[in-house]
């Protein structure tokens, strides 16, 4: 197996850390926290003037079914650790306040046929 380019992208197995070497890559740390049936992923993008921006992306769904929702916060960072921080809080709140599984049709109605309560 070949190395990879210089410049390609490396992803790291799910759950993984790992620090960033190249001070050219725009995120330092990449950190994927499962959330329910959510995988959320803060980035810490330096900036020209030295700050950092924070952004982290909410995925679901595997394959095909895939998609993710991107945030992208206004306020600038002195440190990556500060924007990763404000990143994490920001997309684990995000994941753990949707609802557990979609609502559809009317509540209750799932698995109650052939029951009777006298």
């Amino acid at each position: 197996m070949n190395a990879p380019d210089t410049g390609a992208a490396v992803y790291p197995q799910a759950g993984k850390r790992r620090r960033a070497t190249d001070r050219s890559e725009s995120n330092k740390i990449i950190t994927d926290i499962p959330v329910g049936k959510y995988t959320v992923c803060p980035l810490a993008k330096p900036q020209a003037d030295g700050g950092y921006t924070a952004t982290v992306s909410i995925g679901t769904g595997r394959g095909n079914a895939a998609h993710a929702r991107v945030m992208r916060f206004a306020p600038l960072f002195e440190t990556s650790e500060a924007a990763l921080r404000y990143a994490t809080s920001e997309g684990l709140n995000w994941a753990r306040q949707q609802p557990a599984w979609p609502i559809s049709g009317p509540q209750g109605s799932r698995g109650t046929a052939g029951l009777s309560i006298a």
